[in-house]
């Protein structure tokens, strides 16, 4: 026997082919393009048009085809808005192929419809007998289709089966190169194609009718099943000769936002998406009902994971790339894997030691770009009161249970408040997690920012605030009940305040209290806890410190005065940035009612590189700009370090930083000049 498939060199029709080339069947593939295919005994590959009368009839009679599957036209449903005469000149070529088929005794035909038929048919599963009532040009061709094959076959000897496809995604991986990736403007595919390095975003549209996350429910079936199902459905009709409509799904339901994540998680990366309202012609739902399909054929799909159809989707785009010199490392080695991201991270941190002893890497890369950074002041209206915003960088748990106690406990000021999450490390693999976080919760957003690491990371969080207000937050701090009602109270009365405000630290026993820094250098920090007796009570009136740690600290949007855009790294904002506060002319208060509590121990460890060469660096430019003296930064760490280490930041810094200023430069706050 032989069978005629048309648009065999597709994206689905690759696939069945590949299926059907271990049976014995001849086969014969009809496509306008054929570049790719393999050359195969028992296959015979044509370039043309399924609409060509007259090449169709003579393939038919030169091979004997006992079966047609036909395979050909454009899948797209939103270019069909664009091109509606694509969509039904896709039917026209289909009503030329049946009549052929038909009149020259052709005996089965097994034409790939689509769920667009049914168009807008609800949240449920949807069987075959549920009335076809498609939304878009493509949706209506495929009807069309379908009922012209019904009715030239009622009138001949001709055998159908129509198969409803659903979300057809994920390829043949053992096929290698034999097969076709999905249409590039897939979900799937594109996304993978950002997971890779490729630029750009991902448009995510809304449903009509939005459940769950408010993005469109659909049915997700691995190809190869697709394919599966065709060969199935040809051993029905050559057994039965019953013609029969099947839908060929998985019966599960994935959001479009479910099957990003699932990328995301098995990368490790987190993708750039763009939420849009509503699309014409999608559907809110479309989940298939495959009941019948089980029954009448035994078939049912093997794969219903989409997991799987992410991992296999990812390796076929790694290995089609044209360029994978932007793909991450750890991408990449998923990639070639086939072990997700999470699963790489947990293998390879059983080898990471326990502790580490030694001094971190130095590196002396460029600074970030200046004009990344943002400028302190914002022309546009805030349509907040409040932002509270927080950078992070691989803390998941701080962020969550910051945020969520923030609503628990806080409830009242909820809708004069956004929220804004920065992640510092949006490849890393608290990314996706912190993502869907944000999603979750009502008035927040999450923003990747993985190009700057480090301090000034901060200043995107008054850049990118909607509050006239900011309540900046580190990842793991916990607010005292009522504060956060009394800062809004504040800034009502304080409205254009150019002042910095910070509040009294609470300690883990819940008595002590450090109502600010005083200027002292320890450790690695220019800074020593301290309290101030005026801070004992929260109903004591505010008071001027020097400086506090910036684990909290609120001040109105247009007055941030920003760090310096050469700061590179962590740690150097204490102490400077108050300092600019007041050269501003604002003040640096303690308010004793906004209590706090901070999280200092790290048992696992600090996620962020903590390199010294940045931090002293960030020092002396902080320091320099506000005009104290460097000589201080110097001596400090170089007794905190060592000589053999401190040899090795001064190779990393800039020499001009290390030559003054001297004695003609103001000594920071508490710090007396040394004896010559």
């Amino acid at each position: 026997m032989s069978i005629l498939i048309t648009g065999g060199a597709g994206y689905i029709g690759s696939h069945v082919v590949h299926e059907l080339l271990s049976g014995r069947d001849e086969l014969i593939v009809l496509d306008k393009r054929t570049e790719g295919l393999r050359i195969a005994p028992g296959l015979t590959i044509v370039s043309g048009d399924c609409a060509d009368n007259a090449l169709v009839a003579a393939l038919i009679d030169r091979h004997h085809v006992t079966d047609i599957i036909h395979l050909a036209g454009s899948p797209v449903v939103p270019d069909s808005f664009d091109d509606p005469a694509r969509s039904y000149g896709d039917a026209l070529a289909t009503r030329a192929l049946v009549g052929v088929a038909a009149d020259l005794g052709v005996r089965n035909f097994i034409f790939c419809s689509s769920a667009a038929v049914y168009g807008n048919a609800g949240p449920d599963a949807i069987a075959e007998t549920s009335g076809p009532s498609p939304i878009s040009p493509y949706g209506r061709s495929m009807l069309m289709s379908e009922m012209m094959l019904q009715d030239l076959a009622a009138t001949s000897g001709l055998n159908y089966v129509i198969l409803r496809a659903f979300n057809v995604a994920g390829i043949d991986l053992g096929a290698g190169t034999n097969v076709a990736q999905a249409p590039a403007a897939s979900l799937v595919r594109r996304a993978t194609a950002l997971a890779l390095g490729e630029t750009g975003a991902i448009e995510v549209f809304g449903a009509e009718t939005p459940a769950g996350d408010g993005t469109p429910i659909r049915d997700y079936l691995h190809v190869n099943d697709l394919a599966r199902a065709h060969v199935d459905t040809l051993h029905y009709l050559r057994a039965s000769g019953r013609s029969r409509i099947f839908n060929c799904g998985t019966g599960q339901r994935h959001s479009v936002l479910e099957v990003l994540r699932a990328i995301e998680n098995h990368c490790g990366v987190a993708l750039p998406i763009h939420r849009r309202g509503p699309r014409r012609g999608d559907p809110s739902a479309l989940i298939a009902d495959v009941a019948l399909i089980r029954a009448e054929l035994g078939w049912s799909a093997r794969v219903a994971d989409i997991d799987v159809i992410a991992q296999h989707a990812l390796a076929a785009a790694y290995r089609n790339a044209e360029r994978l010199d932007m793909a991450r490392p750890l991408v990449r080695l998923v990639a070639e894997s086939g072990v997700s991201a999470v699963k790489l991270k947990n293998l390879i941190s059983g080898f990471a030691p326990a502790t580490r002893n030694v001094a971190p890497a130095i590196t002396s890369g460029p600074p970030d770009d200046p004009a990344a950074l943002p400028e302190p002041i914002r022309s546009d209206p805030p349509t907040k009161t409040l932002t509270i915003g927080m950078a992070t960088y691989d803390d998941y748990d701080g962020v969550y249970f910051t945020l969520q106690a923030l609503r628990l406990y806080h409830p009242d000021i909820l809708p004069a408040v956004e929220f804004l999450i920065i992640d510092n490390n949006p490849g890393g693999p608290c990314g996706p997690a912190l993502r869907q976080l944000a999603e979750a919760i009502p008035s927040c957003r999450y923003v990747a920012k993985g190009q700057i690491k480090g301090t000034t990371i901060r200043d995107w969080l008054f850049r990118l605030a909607r509050g006239k207000y900011v309540l900046c937050l580190d990842c793991h701090v916990l607010v005292a009940p009522g504060a956060l009602t009394r800062l809004l109270q504040y800034f009502e009365a304080n409205a254009e305040t150019n002042d910095l405000l910070q509040g009294p630290l609470i300690y883990d026993d819940l008595q002590g209290y450090a109502t600010h820094f005083a200027p002292e250098w320890r450790g690695g920090m220019y800074g020593t806890w301290a309290t101030d007796p005026a801070g004992a009570n929260a109903e004591l009136p505010p008071f001027e410190i020097p400086m506090q740690g910036m684990g909290l600290s609120a001040c109105r949007r247009d007055a941030w005065p920003g760090f310096n855009p050469t700061f590179r790294g962590f740690g150097g904002e204490e102490g400077y940035i108050h300092e600019k506060i007041r050269q501003r002319g604002g003040r640096v208060l303690c308010l004793p009612f906004l209590r706090w509590m901070h999280r200092f121990n790290r048992p696992m460890g600090v996620p962020y590189p903590n390199v010294w060469a940045e931090r002293v660096r960030n020092y002396l430019i902080g320091f320099r700009e506000v005009g104290w003296d460097t000589q201080p930064v110097i001596d400090h760490f170089r007794a905190l370090l060592g000589d053999p280490v401190w040899t090795t930041v001064v190779a990393a810094i800039e020499p001009a930083l290390l030559e003054g200023p001297g004695d003609t430069a103001a000594r920071p706050p508490g710090q007396a000049r040394p004896a010559r």
